[in-house]
């Protein structure tokens, strides 16, 4: 009979009800489900979770989130797991160095080189002042922290003379296009240059231009000042990511466009969820999905953010209202970006990818492959990041579910789009499969996954 032999055991000074332990036995009890049915639906041995319950064991993350789908506790298990906050590894290791660092006045250097027997190995130094202004400086040997005197610095001389004709305004839209499609394939930190460099172009041009061609000038550079942000959070980088984004709530407020202030709340939602920070990024999001307001594509954003906060929470039935929420907004008629570049992403099916994401977090590791298996098989082939990004979560609700061998096979068919993406969040994911997969130690084909890991996250992890 259902928890016949549940007491014995256990240890009388884990009675406070805030103890992991406890709870748990409490709630399974409650729930009607014996130890063996509770390992059956988690995957966990029955030995493991008595010592848990006893509390001669420390609950991890993972096992917290399954343990806590199992028994229904919509999150409450798990707010008793102690959690650090997840850590996205910044860009320390020289790869993404100096891209996009400012100075005090506003200035922008980018650093450029290699000494992979290409014919200039030096250090390049570009300098781009606010008022149009710019210099290259050639021939450094040294890093900037030590920049030697007596080089050539070559300043570029001529004006960029918008009063002597119409801006192309297409052809800069569709630059700006060609570099996020760029995105969608390569690392951020060959993208980012660019980035900046045709951000610094716009700016100069919008400063020169007046009335209506100057307002569609600032937004267009918010939008390419918004996708800069997004490319240095997938360095690492988040302060410099958020730095960048803040850049771009400016330039739309001076062109008048009001959607990147409550977009930005978003953009940082989806820097502290990655984090690991439930509440803060439900606070974010919220209040930016509840204006009516906005823009439905907005809206759909940030239930889709704020669906992820409730399912790092734990919350089912939150995620699931949100998601539900997400869908129709997604069915919403919404106008056609000015700019020509829409924010946010742009993969198909991709709410049907977030509530898999979500199922993942919510300790449902058979239903995340369920939902994200179709709309990945139907991802093309330039949307590399997106099938990296939503590919490493199949694989991880696979490892969940003691599937190690279809999770290396999931990681071994995304290799060359996962070490491409050079993606710092996706590095995030590929390190929970640490503690997803710890109490698989038994089985052969772990060793086989793991060596597929550690080759995908790179030397510095």
């Amino acid at each position: 009979m259902p928890g016949g032999d549940e007491s014995a055991g256990r240890s009388t000074a884990l009675e406070d009800p805030s103890d992991f332990g406890t709870e748990l036995h409490r709630r399974r009890l409650a729930a009607g489900l014996s130890l063996g049915e509770l390992a059956r639906r988690t995957h966990y041995s029955k030995g493991h979770l008595s010592k848990v319950e006893s509390g001669h064991k420390q609950p991890s993350e993972q096992l917290g989130r399954q343990v806590d789908a199992a028994v229904g506790a919509n999150g409450a298990l798990l707010a008793l797991v102690r959690r650090p906050d997840r850590a996205v590894r910044s860009s320390t290791d020289g790869r993404a160095a100096g891209i996009g660092q400012t100075t005090g006045n506003g200035q922008v250097v980018l650093v450029g080189g290699s000494d992979a027997g290409l014919p200039s190995p030096q250090t390049w130094v570009l300098e781009l002042a606010p008022d149009g202004r710019s210099r290259f400086a050639e021939g450094i040997e040294r890093s900037l922290a030590g920049i030697p005197d007596g080089l050539g610095v070559v300043s570029f001389a001529g004006t960029y003379g918008t009063q002597t004709g119409a801006v192309d305004v297409a052809g800069l839209t569709a630059i700006a296009g060609s570099l996020r499609s760029l995105g969608r394939t390569l690392s951020p930190a060959v993208v980012l240059p660019m980035t900046i460099g045709l951000l610094h172009t716009i700016r100069v041009l919008a400063g020169e231009a007046r009335g209506a061609d100057q307002r569609t000038m600032l937004v267009l550079a918010s939008r390419v000042a918004e996708f800069t942000g997004w490319m240095a959070q997938e360095t690492g980088d988040d302060r410099t990511a958020m730095w960048w984004t803040e850049q771009a709530v400016g330039f739309a407020t001076a062109g008048g466009d009001e959607t990147l202030g409550p977009y930005a709340r978003v953009r940082r939602a989806l820097v502290t969820m990655y984090q690991g920070k439930a509440d803060a990024t439900i606070e974010l999001a919220a209040p930016v999905r509840q204006r009516s307001d906005l823009d439905p594509r907005l809206r759909w954003l940030a239930a889709l953010q704020e669906a992820q906060g409730h399912a790092l929470a734990a919350d089912h039935p939150q995620a699931m209202r949100l998601l539900d929420t997400a869908d129709m907004l997604a069915d919403s008629d919404a106008p056609d970006d000015e700019s020509g570049l829409g924010l946010g992403p742009t993969a198909e099916g991709h709410t049907t990818l977030v509530r898999g994401w979500c199922m993942v977090d919510l300790g449902r590791g058979a239903e995340a492959v369920d939902l994200l298996t179709g709309p990945l098989a139907g991802l093309p082939a330039e949307q590399a990041r997106a099938r990296a990004r939503f590919g490493v979560r199949l694989a991880l609700a696979r490892a969940v579910q003691g599937d190690l061998e279809g999770a290396r096979s999931d990681l071994d068919g995304l290799a060359d789009e996962i070490r491409r993406a050079d993606s710092a969040t996706i590095r995030a994911d590929l390190s929970c499969f640490g503690p997803a997969t710890r109490h698989w130690q038994h089985l052969p084909s772990l060793h086989d996954l793991r060596t597929r890991l550690r080759w995908l996250r790179g030397p510095a992890e």
